[in-house]
């Protein structure tokens, strides 16, 4: 069944695209920071990990969300349209890993024979990604798509999938190239990134806010009511854990450890639903059409934004740590360098759309 929907972008979802390809920006460069400066930056700048900390909590899982909610407002909804794009993204992702894992590994790694080299390119090529996430996920949805079309039934199963991926302890086999491939559906100590049966709940719970969003009456009673319920979720369970004397932070606080267990789904989705609903009222405080029409921009492309950002970072740092010697002991570097790759990889994508958009146009038949 062809489903076609002719639905005008959504401004709440525009804005938390931005500030969340923002927000990842920082985190990539906050996280190979300590990996290149080969010093602590937590001792350089205090409190410098919880920001990173808190900066996670609202970055990952509101991408995968916004996926759903993009999901909700596309205008073709067939099966084939889903896988393709899976595919799509799963190439995407690939490619990236060689530019991003795989020549930079070449460039900078010590000369002569490694051992378990095969082994490093095979998970330099196919390990984890947030784009191998949505590849996944699309191509998942497309299967389900085809199998019915009752929504319902699709949104089940995802949720009953997540619901045994969290349960499922840590998967690690003697193979490292098996460990690679179950580490995009599983949690692989070491290795996952937001593993498929982990994560395929945000991207439903996504759809359902900007559906339940876009058909209430009273939008704003919604979303007060949304984000209450999410805090009040948030809190009891927060006062459980303490009153079993559990780390709350352990459970809430999950930095580069994609593994979710129960407690921790629901933090991070209350979490989520939470931030998405502050945005939804930002949103509303915006009134200058120029500035909503360059925030627009970015969020269309947020795919480009994000695979450009990431050869920024890496080859920057190899000419500025690697090349150049380099350590930036100054504490400016943290904050003028997202702003630089957020500025550069916007512009590169625009300048992108635009050529592209001019190519398209001349392809065009005269009328």
């Amino acid at each position: 069944m062809v489903v076609h929907a002719n639905r005008k972008r959504v401004f709440y979802l525009d804005l938390l695209k931005f500030v969340c390809i923002y927000t990842m920006i920082v985190c990539h460069l906050f996280y190979d920071y300590y990996n290149y400066a080969h010093e602590s930056a937590q001792g350089m700048i205090p409190g410098l990990m919880s920001m990173e900390n808190i900066l996670y909590l609202i970055t990952p899982s509101v991408f995968i969300f916004c996926l759903g909610g993009g999901l909700y407002l596309c205008r073709t909804k067939t099966w084939n349209h889903f896988v393709h794009r899976g595919f799509s993204l799963l190439a995407i992702g690939l490619i990236l890993n060689v530019f991003r894992w795989l020549i930079p590994y070449w460039i900078t790694r010590n000369p002569g024979p490694a051992e378990g080299f095969p082994d490093v390119i095979f998970y330099l090529l196919f390990g984890s990604d947030i784009l191998f996430f949505a590849g996944l996920f699309f191509l998942l949805y497309g299967l389900l798509a085809r199998l019915t079309d009752r929504l319902w039934i699709r949104f089940g199963i995802l949720a009953l999938l997540n619901i045994a991926g969290v349960f499922i302890p840590p998967v690690e086999t003697a193979s490292p190239r098996w460990n690679v491939i179950l580490s995009n559906f599983v949690y692989v100590p070491g290795m996952s990134i937001f593993p498929l049966f982990q994560w395929c709940v945000f991207p439903v719970a996504g759809y359902c806010f900007v559906k339940a969003e876009r058909n209430a009456s009273r939008k704003t009673r919604f979303v007060l009511l949304t984000a209450t319920g999410s805090g009040i979720v948030f809190l009891t369970v927060m006062f459980l854990l303490r009153s079993f004397g559990q780390n709350f932070e352990d459970h809430l606080f999950w930095y580069v450890d994609c593994n979710l267990w129960p407690t921790r789904l629901i933090l991070l989705l209350c979490v989520t639903v939470f931030w998405t609903c502050l945005i939804w009222f930002l949103a509303k405080l915006f009134r200058n059409e120029h500035v909503k029409d360059l925030i627009s921009m970015v969020s269309r492309n947020l795919n480009r934004i994000y695979v450009i950002h990431w050869i920024v970072i890496t080859y920057g740092e190899i000419i500025l740590f690697n090349k150049l010697g380099l350590t930036l002991r100054n504490h400016a570097f943290l904050i003028i360098a997202p702003i630089v790759v957020f500025v550069i990889s916007g512009w590169l994508a625009c300048v992108y759309e635009k050529a592209r958009m001019k190519f398209n146009e001349k392809r065009l038949p005269a009328s």
